[in-house]
């Protein structure tokens, strides 16, 4: 028998070891003996053999976060079993300190860091790690715990408390339904598309440089971090002819937001853009979640000529508003079309007591949890001890967590993951978790 299936029962299973699903084994380190984490039997099941770097390490852009955020996860009372063995990549991360850094230049770091962690927790016996396993469904008990069972393994796994960390998957379907703003048809454009994600880790196809080369016009749909990180690439990354002024067009749904450190930076730079409502009660940071950063944001700043920043007229911002002839004008003389249409919640299915699939509110409105991170089914009713995190969930800040009043989008980000979300995850499969016999 595999050492990892010894235990069949847990109080707790973690399903996805990317940085949404250990960013709680993290932060209950980091807090040392007060955390309520290590209370219960743990286990994560992850798909490939790595933990905690997920796909972050593939994307060949700089961070949107500082630096110094992914050494956090270093400080407080950890018991990594030796972090000297990280010296190097903590010095690498270091030099950049205060500054954004390459996603890939964390790849060594993240790896190692990954094999500390699970060399740490199993040893002290606080959680057992199933690797290069795939979750294929969960089926809920009558008592409320679950099944779940996983990829060419016969016997189920049980568990008290569930936690879906399975990340997002890219929406790059296009089909004869697919439309921009529900009026303009994409499907007569498909060779000519790419979605972000795929060209943000794996850089420009060949046949799009050499379509490029003949006619540098690029249109970008969306308005997301990755729209404008996409435009950054164009512009810095990619031995391509200069682009003239508007030969990259980016069509949004609405205007981007911009982070600010306060409202008084904000107005500083010339930018009015915002109420009260968007300002963090918390951090009193302006659109701390929703705002564009780094690398994406010096390009929209260079682009409204906010500030003493050099303006750049290469890249135009388009707010769609029933422009449909303008689009469809611009998508056919565009050699590359970008689709920056973000990703969808990975989550396999779920079936309840009476064998039947759930379905979830976030298949309808992208929104799978509440304030708690719990799972919610199609009615808005919470799934018992069921809870998600990471990319894709639509989860939304409140209270001490901060973020701005007026955001409606999802909240991503390491910190998030290591700290504000993990601890709320953390206390309340924590609260009335008997364990398992």
């Amino acid at each position: 028998m595999d050492k990892e299936l010894k235990n069949r029962a847990y109080d707790f299973l973690i399903i996805g070891g990317g940085p949404a699903g250990t960013g709680l084994l993290l932060k209950a380190m980091e807090d040392g003996a007060s955390s309520k984490l290590f209370e219960n039997r743990i286990a994560v099941i992850e798909r490939t053999n790595n933990l905690i770097k997920g796909n972050i390490t593939q994307f060949n852009i700089n961070s949107d976060t500082l630096s110094d955020v992914f050494l956090e996860c270093l400080q407080g009372n950890n018991t990594f079993t030796d972090l000297a063995e990280l010296k190097n990549e903590v010095d690498l991360i270091k030099t950049y300190k205060g500054k954004s850094i390459p996603l890939v230049m964390l790849d060594s770091y993240y790896t190692k860091l990954g094999i500390l962690l699970k060399q740490s927790l199993e040893s002290s016996g606080k959680c057992d790690f199933i690797l290069n396993s795939n979750v294929m469904k969960a089926i809920q008990k009558r008592d409320n715990t679950y099944d779940v069972f996983i990829e060419g393994r016969s016997n189920p796994i049980t568990a008290k408390k569930v936690l879906v960390a399975t990340g997002g998957v890219p929406q790059t379907t296009i089909d004869r339904n697919s439309l921009f703003a529900k009026a303009v048809p994409l499907h007569a454009h498909q060779k000519k598309c790419i979605h972000s994600d795929t060209f943000l880790k794996n850089g420009l196809p060949d046949h799009f440089k050499e379509a490029l080369l003949k006619n540098p016009k690029i249109v970008i749909l969306g308005g997301s971090h990755s729209a404008f990180s996409a435009a950054h690439s164009f512009l810095h990354s990619f031995n391509l002819p200069g682009f003239a002024i508007d030969t990259i067009k980016i069509w949004s749904h609405s205007s981007p937001k911009i982070y600010f450190n306060t409202k008084e930076e904000a107005r500083d730079n010339s930018y009015f853009d915002y109420t009260d409502a968007d300002i963090c009660p918390v951090t009193k940071r302006l659109y701390r979640l929703a705002g564009l950063r780094m690398d994406g944001r010096q390009l929209y700043m260079q682009m409204l000529g906010l500030g003493k920043l050099k303006k750049e007229d290469r890249v135009k911002l388009i707010v769609y508003k029933n422009q449909k002839s303008e689009l469809e004008e611009d998508l056919d003389n565009a050699a590359v079309i970008v689709l920056a249409f973000g990703y969808r919640f990975n989550l396999f299915p779920f079936y309840n007591t009476y064998g039947k699939q759930i379905k979830f509110k976030g298949e309808l409105n992208q929104h799978w949890v509440n304030e708690r991170c719990e799972l919610l089914d199609e009615n808005g009713i919470v799934v018992p001890n069921a809870f998600a995190s990471g990319l894709a969930t639509g989860f939304i800040p409140k209270g001490k967590l901060g973020g701005e009043p007026s955001f409606e989008g999802q909240t991503n980000g390491i910190w998030y993951y290591q700290n504000a979300i993990a601890d709320l995850i953390i206390n309340n499969i924590s609260e009335h978790t008997p364990n398992l016999s």
